[in-house]
């Protein structure tokens, strides 16, 4: 594990229990194992990265600055879906349009400007700081 994923994992093992002996997630009572962030979000851990949200048009997405993403490196994007890309030497949140192999068009919303870039990775998950 990373030392930013370390930095990141919750131990959730107080977890309220439901009434079916299970806790929110599913995971027996009997299972001693702590859950944490990891488990829930990360697929790849070798592939995965946290990206902080600092792109002022994340905005038109529902992203904040201050919010954090899971990208994954290794994962083929779906149109329509968000993913990082690489345009002029800087990383962005943008949507994806389905373009070349390695590549995507991309449209901010609210602007007549489409880019092209390399996408960098694939969000899979937000995390929404809400204060």
């Amino acid at each position: 594990m990373s030392d930013l994923s370390e930095s990141l994992a919750l131990n959730l093992s107080n977890v309220q229990r439901l009434d079916n002996g299970r806790d929110i997630f599913g995971k027996s009572e009997a299972s001693q194992q702590p859950v944490t962030l990891d488990d829930l979000l990360i697929t790849d851990p070798k592939s995965t990265v946290i990206f902080p949200v600092r792109d002022p048009a994340a905005k038109a997405y529902g992203l904040k600055n201050g919010d954090l993403l899971v990208v994954d490196r290794s994962a083929n994007p779906a149109e329509n879906q968000l993913v990082i890309v690489l345009i002029n030497d800087e990383l962005s949140v943008q949507r994806f349009l389905p373009g070349q192999t390695d590549s995507c068009s991309v449209n901010q919303p609210n602007s007549s400007i489409n880019h092209q870039g390399a996408v960098w990775g694939v969000v899979t998950y937000s995390i929404l700081k809400q204060r």
